[in-house]
């Protein structure tokens, strides 16, 4: 097992992305309308409101079930894919319709927010083209929480609740963009749309889904968690959370495989595994010092940030 080390609370609610840039985080969470950002080090912090109607709420307020977006996944974009600057990209899970949203959040030189958030419109082919990925007959249906940037292209990271077959889709990430802002004809809306597939570890019949995933200095990893429930929409009883791994080959690549093995660790606490519901991860510096921090939820609002000892 690998050991977690409790950095503290965060002050919003239901964390479900973790992201970093510069010397800063960004965390959101899946029903927050705050976007939370602070230093490494935590000594600074502040929130950007994404949602402008609910721009005087309170950091703690929890949007209702079936009203909230569901912002599961996200990474930064560098300089020139979606602007003269560098952009965080946050995407709904897609498990209903009125999840089927991205938008992006514009960064200054030194990685602070601009005021504005400029929502995608036209994002619902993305959704289309994972949904048509998975394989005939899956028993899982639609449900992104997995993101990140390799090479010019975006994994996205469906998140498995009963088959140890995960689908990961790959396209580049300005298509994405492009789509959003109804760039895109239809012939042209998703071209060049890859699937990969992605083994996934059990216990008790249940299968960890991949809640997070970040490009390290050696290769891809992954936050999955084991969740006691039949569908995507629904919570319920955590048994725990992995860590994965897959190497990078000889050349700085990613295996060019049918399935990617990635190597799955255990995680706990200081408590011990049980309930341990992480949701996302990022490699962070400081200094000549790399360290692998990522996000819990409890599904009860509390969120917290975590250091992997790895």
């Amino acid at each position: 097992m690998i050991n977690c080390r409790d950095l503290g609370l965060l002050p919003i609610p239901s964390a479900s992305i973790l992201e970093t840039y510069r010397n800063l985080l960004y965390v959101a969470g899946d029903d927050s309308p705050w976007l939370h950002v602070q230093t490494v080090d935590g000594a600074q912090a502040n929130q950007l409101s994404l949602v402008p109607e609910l721009a005087e709420v309170p950091l703690t307020h929890r949007i209702p079930k079936p009203e909230k977006h569901d912002l599961e996944a996200g990474c930064v974009l560098p300089e020139g894919m979606a602007g003269p600057g560098a952009a965080l990209l946050l995407l709904g899970s897609g498990s209903t319709d009125l999840r089927c949203v991205g938008c992006l959040v514009h960064l200054k030189a030194d990685g602070t927010p601009e005021d504005e958030v400029e929502w995608l419109d036209n994002i619902a082919p993305l959704y289309d083209a994972i949904n048509e990925g998975r394989e005939p007959g899956s028993p899982d249906s639609l449900n992104l929480e997995g993101l990140c940037l390799y090479n010019g292209d975006l994994l996205l990271f469906n998140r498995a609740l009963k088959s140890s077959r995960s689908l990961v889709t790959i396209l580049r990430a300005t298509t994405v963009v492009d789509l959003g802002r109804e760039m895109l004809d239809e012939e042209e809306e998703m071209q060049e749309v890859y699937e990969q597939f992605l083994q996934l570890p059990t216990v008790n019949g249940l299968v960890y889904g991949v809640t997070g995933a970040t490009i390290g200095p050696d290769g891809l990893y992954l936050t999955a968690c084991a969740e006691d429930t039949g569908n995507s929409y629904d919570d319920g009883p955590v048994l725990g959370s992995q860590l994965g791994f897959l190497p990078f080959d000889a050349e700085g690549y990613l295996p060019d495989d049918e399935l990617w093995k990635p190597t799955w660790t255990p995680l706990t606490t200081d408590a011990g595994p049980a309930g341990l519901k992480l949701e996302s991860l990022a490699w962070v510096k400081q200094g000549n010092q790399r360290r692998l921090l990522a996000v819990s939820d409890n599904d009860a609002g509390e969120s917290r940030l975590w250091e992997i000892l790895r």
